[in-house]
C-alpha cells in the first residue's frame, strides 16, 4: 500500500510550513537541551505522517531514532506506505546483549552494514531513510573512515588485481565459499568471480577477459542462474570489525586476564584470540570489537551534513538507554561472577552522556515530548486521534455519508474494503477500492484502499 497523495495536505497547516521553513535554513526545530524535553508534541500515530511529508519535499538523508525493535518495525513500515519509496533501511539492534559472547547472526550483520551503506553510498536517487532503536544506537560500530575505505565500486570495462581483489575482500570480512549463496562470501571459478556484499539484495558474477572486468551479471542465490546484468555495483565491508584490523586488536585483547575464566571459557578466548592473531574472520568476531577501533562510532556518525535526525520522544529514549547501562553493568557482573567473561573487559557500547552529546551535535529533532509547563508543542492539537467504531458498521457507513454531505474527504484503509464498497453500493454511494493512493483525493470524495 502506498499513499503518499495525502502528503501534501499538511502543507497548508502553518505549524508544518514554519518546520520547513526551520529544516532549509538549518536551524534546530525541537531539540532538547540538559535540563528539559521539549519536543514538537506531535500525537504518536502521525509522526511517521510528518516525516514523510519532509522527506518527500526535501529528499534528504534522515534518521529516525525510537526506543525498541518493534517500533523500528512500525516506523519502516509506515515510511513506505507514506513515501512509496524502497531506501527505507531498518538498522537492527545486536542479537546478543552487551558482554555476551553469543555471535550475531548473518542477517543482523547485513541489515546493519546494508543501512550504514545506504548513508555512505546511496544507490538510488532517492535519499536513504535509517531508523533505529536505542540499543541499535548504543553498540559502538566500525568507524565511517574505516567503512569508506572498504567500499569499493567495480564496473565493466574496469582492469582489476584479482589476486589483489580477493585479499582485500578477505581482510573486510568476506569468506571464500565453493557456492555463493549467503552474503559476506566470494567464490572463483577461473575467469568466474562471484561476490555476495551485503548491502545488495543478490549477489554479482564477475567475468573477466584477462584482467579485465568484461560482464557483470546480477544472479539468484537459489538457482544460480542470471536476473539481469549491470554496469556497475559496490561492495562494502562483510563485518563491523574488519579482520585486517584483527592481529592489532589481538594484542590489546591478550592483555586481559584469563585466569578467574573457567576452563571451558578459557579455552574458547584463547582459540577466540587465535583467530585474531591470524587475521582470520570467525563466528562471533563482532564480540571483541571494543579492540578494533580507538576511536568507534555511533549510526550518527554515518549521517551526511545535509541529513537530518528525528527522535520519536526524547524521555522515552533516554529511559531505555539508561535502562540498558544498567542491565548491561549487571549482566557483566554477573558474567564476571560466573567466570564467563574477565574482568576489565571494555564497553562494547555507548554511556546516555556521550548518545546525548552526539545527538546535540547533530541538531536532532524531537518528535513527540513535553513542553515545559504551560506550553505546547507548535503541533499540539494540529493531528487528532481517529473516532474509535469498535466494529460497529452502521456507525461507520452513516460517518461516511455525514463526511460527504458537509463536503470532508473520508480515507478508508482497509482489509474489508471490497466488503465496505458493497454496503456503501446499498447505500447509493460508489466507492470502488484502490490499492494505493498516489494523488490527493478532491474535497467531498468517498476513498476506499485495500490494505492494513
Amino acid at each position: 500500500v502506498k499513499l503518499s497523495g495525502l502528503l501534501p495536505f499538511v502543507e497548508d497547516v502553518p505549524a508544518y510550513r514554519q518546520l520547513l521553513d526551520a529544516v532549509k535554513e538549518g536551524v534546530q526545530a525541537a531539540n532538547p537541551d540538559t535540563d528539559s524535553t521539549q519536543g514538537l508534541g506531535v500525537v504518536l500515530p502521525a509522526r511517521p505522517y510528518l516525516v514523510a511529508a519532509l522527506y518527500q519535499q526535501l529528499n534528504i538523508p534522515l534518521i529516525l531514532l525510537t526506543t525498541r525493535s518493534e517500533r523500528v518495525t512500525q516506523w519502516a513500515e509506515q515510511m513506505r506506505i507514506w513515501t512509496g519509496s524502497e531506501q527505507v533501511y531498518a538498522f537492527p539492534e545486536p542479537d546478543a546483549l552487551p558482554y555476551e559472547r553469543v555471535p550475531w547472526s548473518r542477517e543482523t550483520i547485513s541489515d546493519r552494514i546494508t543501512a550504514l551503506a545506504a548513508l555512505v553510498h546511496p544507490s538510488s536517487e532517492r535519499a536513504p531513510v535509517v531508523v533505529g532503536s536505542a540499543r541499535a544506537l548504543l553498540q559502538k560500530t566500525l568507524p565511517v573512515r574505516e567503512f569508506r575505505l572498504g567500499l569499493r565500486q567495480y564496473q565493466v570495462g574496469q582492469e582489476i588485481d584479482l589476486q589483489r581483489t580477493l585479499e582485500l575482500w578477505v581482510d573486510h570480512g568476506y569468506r571464500p565459499d565453493t557456492v555463493v549463496e549467503e552474503p559476506g562470501t566470494f567464490s572463483r571459478r577461473g575467469g568466474l568471480v562471484d561476490v555476495y556484499p551485503p548491502n545488495l539484495l543478490q549477489p554479482v558474477r564477475i567475468e573477466l577477459f584477462g584482467d579485465e572486468i568484461s560482464s557483470l551479471r546480477v544472479f539468484d542465490p537459489t538457482t544460480q542462474r542470471t536476473l539481469h546484468q549491470v554496469d556497475s555495483f559496490a561492495l562494502a565491508p562483510a563485518t563491523e570489525a574488519l579482520p585486517r584490523l584483527a592481529p592489532a586488536a589481538s594484542e590489546r585483547a591478550a592483555e586481559l586476564d584469563l585466569t578467574p575464566c573457567h576452563p571451558p571459557a578459557r579455552m574458547e578466548y584463547r582459540e577466540d584470540l587465535a583467530h585474531l592473531e591470524q587475521g582470520a574472520h570467525f563466528r562471533g568476531i563482532n564480540f571483541y570489537m571494543p579492540f578494533f577501533y580507538s576511536h568507534p562510532a555511533t549510526l550518527l556518525d554515518y549521517l551526511p551534513g545535509a541529513g537530518l535526525c528525528f527522535v520519536d520522544d526524547w524521555e522515552a529514549v533516554m529511559a531505555t538507554t539508561m535502562d540498558l547501562d544498567f542491565q548491561a553493568r549487571t549482566l557483566q557482573a554477573d558474567l564476571v561472577k560466573a567466570g564467563e567473561l574477565p574482568d576489565g573487559f571494555p564497553r562494547p557500547y555507548f554511556q546516555w552522556d556521550e548518545i546525548r552529546e552526539a545527538l546535540a551535535s547533530k541538531g536532532c529533532t524531537v518528535l513527540g515530548g513535553q513542553r515545559q509547563e504551560g506550553q505546547r508543542g507548535p503541533f499540539a492539537g494540529v493531528f487528532a486521534h481517529g473516532e474509535r467504531y469498535g466494529g460497529q458498521l452502521k456507525r461507520v457507513l452513516d460517518g461516511f455519508q455525514e463526511m460527504r454531505a458537509t463536503g470532508q474527504r473520508a480515507i478508508v484503509v482497509s482489509r474489508q474494503a471490497r466488503r465496505i464498497s458493497e454496503l456503501l453500493e446499498e447505500r447509493e454511494m460508489i466507492a470502488v477500492p484502490v490499492d494505493d493512493l498516489l494523488e490527493p483525493p478532491p474535497a467531498g470524495s468517498l476513498t476506499l484502499v485495500q490494505g492494513t
